[in-house]
Order: structure tokens, then C-alpha cells, then sequence
């Protein structure tokens, strides 16, 4: 009896460790959640048009690609949104999934916008990839590529 008392409390003691996240799986974890907060703060200052925030998550050496075939640097992008240029109304992301490889996120999803650029508003719903850098215990945007489904 108690052989068989020992193999129930190992067995029920390794389900438990085999259910438990590894360390590298929960700082996984946490650094793909970093990923999507610096995402949605990026969303949310191009919304706001908030030029000091897209300049601490745009990183110097930004390649911004839009649906229109339009690249922007980092510089020309918070120029853009700061003079009002390029108006960002709506932004809502849906299908993202982030895969991380050492210190680079690569992110895809869709997306279904409305920008205003010159006073005309475009309603578009895009697919986009963007990668993310960790630099200096901070993930920075250095590209970003979208395309517009019909």
C-alpha cells in the first residue's frame, strides 16, 4: 500500500511541475506582452497625434511603408502626424500574433482604419507585418508594411 500511495503523490507531483510554465516560456510570455502593450501605445499616439510618445516607441532607423506605397522615416511620419498632414481617426487591430526571435518581435494582423489624409478620409481595412527591436530595455518600431484587402 504504501508503494502505491508513493506512485500516486509522484505521479500527481510531476502532472503538476509538467503544468507549470517553464521560466523561458513565462519570460516569453511576458516580453510578447510588452510587445503588444508598446503596440497598442504606438496605435494610440498616432490616434492622439502625440508626437513625444511616437518619438520614444519609433525607432531612428524606422522604414514605414503604407498601403499606398508611401515610405516614411521615423522623422517624416512624426511630421506628418504632428501637422496634422495625416490624420489617424480609427485604428482597430484584430488577428494580431507576435512571434519573438531573441530580441526582434515580428507582428502580424489586420487591421481596419480610417485616416484622414489632406482633409479627404480613407476607411481602409488592411493586413500588415511590423517588427519590433528591444533596445535599451524598450521595444521600438524599426518597420512596418501594410497592404490593403479589397
Amino acid at each position: 500500500m504504501h508503494t502505491l500511495k508513493t506512485s500516486y503523490s509522484l505521479l500527481l507531483v510531476a502532472s503538476l511541475v509538467t503544468a507549470l510554465p517553464t521560466a523561458a516560456e513565462t519570460a516569453a510570455q511576458e516580453r510578447t506582452e510588452q510587445v503588444r502593450a508598446t503596440q497598442a501605445a504606438r496605435f494610440q499616439a498616432m490616434l492622439n497625434a502625440d508626437v513625444a510618445a511616437l518619438n520614444n516607441v519609433l525607432a531612428d532607423d524606422l522604414i514605414y511603408a503604407h498601403t499606398t506605397g508611401t515610405i516614411d522615416s521615423k522623422s517624416s511620419m512624426i511630421d506628418n502626424i504632428g501637422s496634422g498632414a495625416i490624420d489617424y481617426e480609427l485604428i482597430e487591430p484584430t488577428d494580431v500574433r507576435i512571434r519573438l526571435y531573441g530580441d526582434v518581435a515580428v507582428v502580424t494582423g489586420s487591421a481596419n482604419m480610417q485616416v484622414s489624409v489632406v482633409d479627404q478620409i480613407h476607411q481602409v481595412f488592411i493586413r500588415f507585418i511590423e517588427v519590433y527591436v528591444a533596445r535599451d530595455d524598450q521595444w521600438q518600431l524599426v518597420s512596418w508594411q501594410s497592404t490593403r484587402v479589397p
